[in-house]
């Protein structure tokens, strides 16, 4: 379910971004916090105006704060009017709270005699018992959920913050082991994946902001977004899982172009992006090998790094030492690349590298995927790197030639036929080297040109943007990922889609 948060903080907005929530929520979180004014005839109106299920939340509160929160449901005052409406006049003192769609949420961190006097109390009141942590994640999570489940509440959610993805897998393996009872949620940058994820291992409820402006928690996802792109309404424990590991991941649109594909294909499958560090890498594998993950997309810094944690490797992805696929399959982790083939596939639209020069910018993994292909199509191919150390192993260990950035003038007056940058900079060379005639490409994706291409459109050049050799490397993907892929049939929602997203975050 998906439970959209009511900040207000005036009345007439609390009633706005409830209306709004109808079409798109199961449940709202009304965040009585947040608000101007906590009225408690202004309450009542909203549970006779509007049937959705309620949460009230009062975030920090002390014990007073709770106990009034709890005397809401006190009838004093209430208009007869009202029974016109089809609700009866509210007359039992817990008839409010005791609503089969009224939550109140309750902090762990209040006096644990208190917490048990109210469960005593009110037997009846849906309790949600939550606890919170704004700065990390605390060491031994399945204790804290034990400790909570001394308590009763029909629901209980654990919020931190994780500081690496391995502690936000782990969020989602908690959440599997609770068998339903558990909102798991994982704030910041390394939680996002358990927001979206969340059906798969069962969480009840997914909070959600109505806009970006009325996020009430770091990370949190926009109802919308959730709908729209990651099909949560579909999403259960037979979904198959895939992502993009690296660092920083921020700036792919792998999320948008492979759930598209998905929706299109009707696989019952979504992609999520996961910031990994080449420290946490290995142990990242293991964890995402055991909560189900089917296969990954492997971006920066970890293309080469990953060789070392693969079960089996591509012949051809070994011998060019980088990877940028895997498979998970029969209890293996299977590594390929795609890099080399979609961006000379993508380059060759434009003309053939057959014995032309080739210069690369960069000697990092899609840099080697890349030279690697280029010299397969028997092309002349030149590695230049600012570390010159880098691109002479590079390039040693592929038989080509090598040197340092400035070496592009010398090549400049010689003359080449295609640049290929591979580096994350935006201008890594003296554009004056930009050879008018020559094919340029950018690997970056996103944004869609760059102040390079830029260059080299003013000097005569051709390009090819970043995005066409992902389009081609995706395919490829697709095909490792799932047999009888008919890629030909699929390309143009995948480039459609493509442009879309570069438009949409332009």
């Amino acid at each position: 379910m998906i439970c959209t948060v009511i900040k207000g903080p005036s009345f007439d907005l609390i009633r706005e971004q409830i209306a709004n929530s109808l079409p798109i929520a199961d449940l709202v979180e009304l965040r009585l916090d947040c608000w101007d004014v906590i009225d408690k005839k202004q309450l009542r109106m909203l549970r006779a105006d509007f049937s959705i299920a309620m949460i009230l939340t009062w975030r920090g509160a002390s014990l007073e704060d709770l106990e009034a929160l709890v005397d809401l449901e006190v009838v004093d005052d209430w208009d007869d009017a009202n029974a016109t409406k089809g609700i009866g006049c509210l007359t039992e003192p817990e008839q409010l709270l005791e609503s089969q769609t009224v939550y109140v949420d309750i902090e762990f961190g209040v006096s644990k005699s208190w917490l048990q006097a109210f469960c005593l109390k009110h037997p009846k009141v849906k309790v949600i018992l939550s606890y919170h942590d704004y700065e990390k994640m605390i060491p031994d999570i399945d204790l804290l959920y034990e400790q909570m489940k001394l308590f009763r509440a029909d629901l209980y959610k654990i919020a931190v913050t994780p500081q690496s993805s391995i502690e936000a897998l782990k969020l989602l393996e908690l959440m599997k082991r609770s068998k339903g009872d558990l909102i798991a949620i994982g704030m910041g940058k390394w939680g996002e994946c358990t927001r979206i994820l969340g059906p798969v291992f069962g969480c009840p409820i997914t909070f959600a902001a109505l806009t970006d402006e009325l996020q009430s928690a770091p990370g949190q996802l926009t109802a919308q977004t959730l709908i729209d792109l990651y099909r949560h309404r579909t999403l259960n424990g037979d979904t198959a899982l895939y992502g993009l590991i690296g660092d920083p991941v921020e700036q792919s649109i792998g999320h948008i172009t492979h759930n598209h594909l998905f929706q299109q294909m009707q696989i019952k499958a979504v992609y999520v992006k996961i910031p990994v560090s080449i420290s946490e890498l290995q142990s990242f594998l293991v964890i995402a090998q055991r909560v189900g993950f089917k296969g990954l997309s492997v971006t920066m810094p970890l293309k080469e790094a990953v060789l070392s944690n693969l079960d089996d490797i591509d012949p051809q992805a070994r011998q060019m030492g980088s990877v940028n696929t895997l498979v998970f399959k029969n209890g293996k982790i299977l590594g390929f690349n795609t890099d080399g083939t979609g961006a000379l596939s993508a380059i060759e639209k434009k003309g053939s590298v057959l014995n032309r020069c080739v210069l690369i910018i960069g000697a990092g993994g899609a840099a080697r995927a890349i030279a690697f292909e280029a010299m397969k199509r028997r092309s002349r191919v030149v590695i230049l790197n600012r570390d010159v150390n880098r691109a002479e192993m590079l390039a040693s260990a592929l038989g080509c030639k090598w040197g340092g950035v400035d070496d592009l003038l010398r090549y400049y007056r010689l003359g080449y036929d295609f640049l290929i940058q591979c580096t994350p900079a935006s201008m890594p060379i003296d554009p004056q080297c930009l050879y008018p005639g020559a094919i340029v490409m950018d690997l970056t994706t996103f944004p869609k040109t760059t102040a390079l291409l830029n260059e080299a459109k003013l000097r005569g050049c051709g390009i090819v943007y970043g995005y066409e050799m992902f389009i081609e490397q995706a395919i490829g993907q697709f095909n490792l990922w799932f047999i009888g892929f008919d890629s030909w049939r699929w390309k143009g929602h995948l480039e459609s889609r493509a442009l879309q997203a570069l438009a949409d975050n332009r």
